[in-house]
């Protein structure tokens, strides 16, 4: 026979217990879980195929029609950051896998969408531009983004 105030208690302070590690380790974002298995993946097309997984569920993260006319000042809506930070370690990670039209792409659509520069995305593909020659894209960059 078990006592039913001592099932209580037990329940009682086990609901407390996973309350407590819930308030401390705050459960992850979806794409914070395939930003992290990118990082840890086997291979180029694993990292890439979580990496674009992270992407996709960052951009859900997004109300409907809560970018409009925000052209240039994406930032500006705190449920896009996680969508552009994704975007910005999936052009790092087309840099590390020598990807470099991709990642060139990337770079520029982010300051199409943060005219303000909040990741130093101008710094980060300047540099790769001068390191790859890349004159013409590198004219483009400080012409329109500078």
């Amino acid at each position: 026979m078990t006592d039913d105030r001592n099932v209580d208690d037990i329940s009682e302070n086990f609901t407390q217990f996973w309350g407590r590690l819930a308030e401390e380790f705050p459960p992850k974002d979806s794409y914070e879980i395939y930003r992290d298995k990118a990082k840890s993946a086997q291979n180029k097309d694993e990292a890439l195929n979580f990496m674009h997984k992270s992407v996709s569920e960052a951009k859900k993260m997004i109300p409907k029609n809560a970018l409009e006319g925000m052209d240039g000042e994406t930032w500006l809506s705190q449920n896009a950051r996680p969508y552009i930070m994704m975007r910005k370690e999936l052009a790092e990670m087309y840099v590390y896998f020598r990807l470099i039209d991709e990642a060139v792409k990337e770079y520029f659509d982010i300051l199409d969408m943060d005219a303000f520069d909040n990741l130093n995305i101008r710094g980060n593909l300047a540099s790769l531009l001068l390191n790859e020659n890349r004159y013409e894209d590198f004219e483009r960059l400080i012409s329109n983004y500078w």
